[in-house]
């Protein structure tokens, strides 16, 4: 069975200009966490660490694999909620971060972003993958895809994962001493972007889902499988495609919908 090493941002508060995420730069450590990220099963076969080669100020999150099949690493916020508020009014064009990476036997660095307004999804950065090693700082700027005209989103959800293959065929069997160093997570605002889907993108709804989840896909001639996976990174549906898919005996809660075909597209989804 898959399983999937994640790092969850859930924060609290960002301002309307391009702007930072508190913490994000990662100054502030707590108990041997960075304050605002709740780091589960780290120290098992992941940790992390501050470290101080960082791209601002004195201190950055260093994640890192101590061992294969590694166990999943997850924040939450200090109320438990799984999305920390932009503020009101606010369209971030992109979300940007700094990242050193060493990324050993084909492993990989995913990222992936939801963005609220009130319940509703309405934006993503779906499954974005990093392949490169980078042993100084490099700049990401990840385009925020709209799926709503006119959509402000006010709260948000951001994810880094380690996988090991590609982005159509893959695992989490990451290898021993793979690791990224992270800084510097910003939203920015500077630039809007179009409503307009990307034509590679899947889309779901309704979203809060009670029963049944509806999936649009403009992508076509392809194979295609789907996977639903909880927040503890456990596959829970793996199967080929379908426009409908029966979730009425998921339990409340997030989940990840992955569609895989010549690449990977993801995107989170509630259950009611």
């Amino acid at each position: 069975m898959k399983t999937i090493l994640t790092l969850f941002c859930l924060l609290s508060y960002c301002s309307l200009s391009y702007s930072q995420i508190p913490n994000a730069s990662f100054e502030n450590w707590t108990g041997g966490k960075p304050i605002e990220w709740e780091c589960l099963n780290a120290g098992s076969n992941l940790y992390v660490i501050p470290d101080s080669n960082a791209f601002l100020g004195n201190l950055a999150a260093r994640i890192q694999s101590v061992g294969s099949s590694s166990l999943p690493l997850f924040t939450k916020s200090s109320t438990g909620s799984l999305w920390f508020s932009i503020g009101s009014n606010t369209r971030p064009s992109y979300i940007e971060f700094d990242a050193i990476t060493q990324l050993n036997g084909g492993d990989f660095l995913n990222f992936t972003a939801a963005l609220k307004q009130g319940p509703n999804i309405v934006g993503v950065c779906n499954g974005v993958c990093f392949f490169s090693d980078s042993p100084t700082y490099v700049h990401y700027s990840v385009p925020v895809t709209y799926y709503s005209p006119g959509a402000l989103p006010d709260s948000a959800n951001i994810s880094f994962k380690f996988l090991t293959g590609s982005c159509s065929l893959y695992n989490a069997n990451v290898n021993q001493g793979t690791f990224a160093i992270l800084d510097n997570l910003e939203f920015n605002f500077s630039t809007d972007i179009s409503d307009a889907i990307n034509p590679d993108v899947i889309t779901a709804y309704p979203n809060p889902v009670s029963k049944e989840l509806i999936i649009r896909s403009n992508i076509t001639n392809e194979s295609l499988q789907y996977s639903i996976i909880d927040i503890t990174g456990k596959i829970l549906q793996h199967n080929i495609y379908s426009e409908k898919i029966d979730v009425s005996t998921l339990e409340r809660g997030m989940y990840f919908l992955q569609i895989e075909g010549s690449g990977i597209q993801s995107l989170i989804f509630i259950k009611e």
